[in-house]
């Protein structure tokens, strides 16, 4: 239920930048602030929650393991803010997890809390804490006027929020607020674009945009004929391309020459750090299966949707590890007895996600265990859709001789990093687990990581291929046919738990992601564009994109893999694109210039 509260004693606006409220949760949470309730149960809380590795010491944090959309405010009392300009600040992080990230609002009240606008949403990640600044000026604050900030739960990692504080302006500030660059982009043609605020009282009219990589060349744009009034921001792309290359690398933007005297120089730069890639491979979606021959639902789940999904549908699309596990009752015989090898492995997956039920289906980690083959399917064609791009190239086969599996891999990483390597041997078919609940096959059966379900920490440098090998003797495991068998290997972020790729390899000599399965895995980066796109591809390629009235607008002949294309000529909206490889093979994907 909405509460008004009373005025809050207003600090003295005798000096620039005069604070009249400030919070930063040094004496806990919510501090100076009120907690309001929108939807849900959940409490901001002192730095607490998974924050991903974030260090959250003396902020506010909001956080819950589940997906559901709770929504909490960390409310000001009512101030009046009805002379003068004022703005707000505070520090923001709250990073990404598989995919996922909270949601996190500005917003105002100027009639004592019962009517709320928002000022500024923040849906992406930021993986460190940035400071933000909002003029409120432009919606006329009153006497009674609040700022709430209210977090959504999304399945991200927790919101880390400090250092909030309204104060009146009294001079001129031109700042560079945001850098809409990635922190992950792959080598090539990149734009430098982002967002300029006027945090003071008088109109911008005309500044220089700079920007340079590493302290090299300054490129400089001169905008003139603007009008940024108090408040309103400004998003430019400057004119200059940056020929990004392979490695980690450092953008500073900032502006300069302002028509206006600059009373705050602090926010005239921004700066990111930025790895980019020498290259990039099509990314294998991956199915990880907790399952188990004693469990009725999984006998629904498994006979009516997901076997017949995946056996028309996924098997040449994505690679499977169904785990066995040993509930309910005395659980799946493959999921092995208290104790044992195999069970302790199994153990380490089920531990390392946190699975509670069975069936519990993940999808590069995210939960999908639908009740139907066509929402299996379309979860799966979103998935290769939306995250189809990896920096990392897995090369892996296997040998069998008697007893003993031999898996080979060469890992070629595009970016540098620690990540951890799973080798999973698995078995196509298995019938001896039978037990209670009526399934009389299984597929894809775990047997045994090599050299474990820790998997291999791996400390990768960019374009610096390592070959690993392992070897197994299966007589430890319940294989039933060692001419049965097939291996998955996927790389893994153990901070994140993100699924960096994935393959596959079995005596039919089938290899997901290799030239024989990517003719349908031609892929275009990033999407949507502002008109920059490199097309990801194995082989060549023949282009020709239409505009949505089936004008033929552009054709380009041969094109290689990683090659980049200026599309900003064609303007904003939606294209179809035609791309034929050398075996007569048209992919169509549907393009979005904004």
């Amino acid at each position: 239920m909405k509460q008004i509260y009373s005025l809050l004693t207003i600090l003295s606006l005798s000096f620039v930048n005069a604070q009249v409220f400030t919070e930063n949760f040094d004496s806990g949470v919510p501090g100076n602030l009120i907690e309001d309730t929108i939807n849900g149960n959940l409490s901001w809380q002192d730095c607490g929650g998974d924050t991903g590795g974030l260090d959250c010491t003396g902020a506010a944090t909001f956080y819950h393991t589940s997906f559901s959309a709770y929504n909490t405010a960390l409310m000001t009392p009512v101030l009046d803010l009805s002379s003068g300009v004022y703005k707000v600040n505070y520090t923001l992080a709250k990073r990404e997890k598989d995919d996922r990230n909270n949601q996190f609002f500005v917003e105002i009240s100027t009639d004592g809390g019962e009517n709320w606008v928002t000022m500024k949403e923040q849906h992406e990640a930021i993986t460190d804490p940035v400071e933000n600044s909002i003029v409120i000026s432009a919606y006329n604050p009153t006497s009674t006027t609040s700022i709430r900030f209210r977090g959504r739960n999304q399945g991200g990692y927790s919101i880390v929020l400090d250092n909030i504080s309204i104060s009146e302006v009294t001079g001129d500030d031109a700042a560079v607020v945001n850098l809409d660059l990635p922190s992950l982009i792959v080598a090539g043609d990149i734009e430098i674009k982002g967002t300029v605020s006027n945090l003071g009282i008088n109109p911008i009219t005309s500044f220089d945009l700079n920007w340079q990589v590493d302290g090299g060349e300054v490129h400089t744009q001169n905008y003139n004929g603007q009008n940024i009034t108090s408040g309103q921001n400004f998003n430019f792309t400057h004119a200059d391309i940056w020929a990004a290359t392979g490695g980690e690398h450092n953008v500073n933007v900032w502006v300069s020459n302002t028509n206006v005297t600059d009373s705050d120089s602090s926010n005239d730069t921004m700066s990111k750090d930025i790895m980019v890639a020498s290259g990039s491979a099509y990314k294998v979606p991956m199915y990880e299966k907790f399952s188990s021959s004693t469990c009725p639902p999984c006998y629904s789940f498994n006979t009516n949707a997901f076997n017949p999904f995946f056996s028309s549908y996924g098997h040449d699309k994505a690679t499977l590890i169904s785990y066995q596990v040993w509930w309910p009752g005395a659980g799946d015989p493959y999921s092995g007895t208290s104790g044992s090898p195999v069970r302790q492995e199994i153990q380490t997956r089920v531990n390392y996600y946190g699975v509670n039920a069975a069936p519990t289906l993940l999808l590069n980690t995210e939960e999908g265990t639908f009740s139907s083959s066509t929402l299996l399917q379309n979860a799966l064609d979103d998935m290769i859709a939306t995250d189809n791009v990896s920096f990392f190239k897995i090369d892996a086969d296997h040998t069998i001789n008697g007893n003993d599996i031999t898996v080979t891999m060469d890992v070629t990483p595009y970016i540098s990093g620690n990540y951890n390597l799973q080798v999973i041997v698995i078995e196509k078919t298995t019938t001896g687990n039978v037990a209670t609940n009526g399934e009389t096959e299984f597929h894809n059966v775990f047997m045994k990581g090599l050299p474990s379900t820790a998997g291999t920490a791996l400390s990768l440098v960019q374009d610096e291929v390592q070959h690993l090998e392992f070897t197994h003797d299966m007589s430890d495991t319940f294989v039933e046919e060692m001419d049965d068998l097939a291996v998955v290997v996927f790389l893994q972020d153990n901070v994140t738990k993100e699924i960096m790729q994935s393959t596959y390899t079995d005596a039919s000599g089938i290899v997901l992601g290799t030239d024989e399965m990517s003719k349908s895995h031609i892929v275009l980066v990033p999407n949507p564009t502002s008109g920059i796109v490199k097309i990801i591809s194995e082989n060549d390629v023949d282009v020709q994109i239409f505009d949505l009235s089936g004008k033929n607008v552009y054709n380009q002949s041969a094109v290689a893999n990683d090659t980049t294309l200026n599309l900003s000529g064609l303007g904003k909206g939606i294209f179809i694109v035609n791309m034929i490889d050398k075996d007569g093979v048209t992919t169509v994907k549907k393009l979005v210039i904004k």
